[in-house]
């Protein structure tokens, strides 16, 4: 009996150190040390400028975090708006057309903006391996095009024509995603072709009339190819970025 109130007083003096630790650190760690990273985070993702211009408080509890207070996001640009608000204009255009239109006078096979289509029966399929940290190419919408079903998709992976703005653009892997959550019904899928998530690479809402979810484009890998690098520091021994946004 004596020993357990001695193993239950050495555990006891141990959380309270731990507590006391913690405290400290509270104390010491300057938060507005936080304020430009998450600054800068915000205006490399959506390009549109985070001002924090109140306090910044460190919430303790059982999910510790770090709390601003008046936050202004800023608005999208005069042209931003101006040309998502033209492109809306035209996919009606292009919508109302199919409906009332003979297949005949349809503009652009009554595409969307950007045109993205598709012709194939059984999209190809591929494997490169690529990881977090990698330099890639995306590849040009004829390209992509090339991979795509009549329904625009590759392997059921749709390729939108916000994605086509990106064509051409070099970018790093993120992340390899072998799973996400469906939205419509909250559940769990495994995808059988593993897709890739790129750094800086989100839907901006350019061609959806400004949405501002800013949500990661998944990209299969047959849509990208490596951009070899000279050899250097993150080419050689880079941290893993989706390690560090974890």
């Amino acid at each position: 009996m004596k020993a357990f109130w001695t193993i239950l007083a050495i555990a006891g003096g141990l959380v309270l150190l731990v507590l006391i630790g913690v405290a400290i650190a509270v104390w010491t760690v300057d938060v507005n040390q936080f304020v430009a990273p998450v600054q800068e985070k915000v205006k490399s993702a959506t390009g549109r400028e985070l001002t924090i211009g109140g306090k910044v408080n460190l919430s303790l509890g059982l999910e510790p975090k770090i709390v601003f207070d008046d936050v202004r996001f800023g608005n999208a640009g005069v042209l931003d708006v101006v040309r998502a608000f033209l492109v809306g204009l035209f996919n009606h255009l292009q919508a109302v057309s199919r409906r009332v239109l003979p297949r005949r006078l349809w503009f652009r096979d009554g595409l969307r903006w950007r045109f993205v289509k598709g012709t194939l029966t059984k999209p190809p399929t591929g494997h490169t391996d690529l990881q977090p940290g990698e330099l890639v190419r995306i590849k040009s919408q004829a390209e992509i095009e090339a991979t795509l079903s009549r329904d625009g998709l590759n392997r059921g992976l749709g390729f939108e024509e916000e994605m086509a703005r990106h064509c051409g653009r070099e970018a790093r892997v993120l992340r390899r995603v072998d799973r996400c959550i469906q939205e419509s019904t909250g559940r769990m899928l495994q995808m059988k072709n593993p897709c890739i998530v790129l750094e800086g690479v989100i839907c901006e809402g350019t061609y959806t009339v400004m949405c501002p979810r800013s949500i990661y484009a998944f990209w299969r890998e047959i849509w990208l190819e490596r951009v070899e690098e000279p050899a250097g520091p993150r080419a050689a021994g880079a941290s893993d970025p989706a390690a560090e946004t974890a």
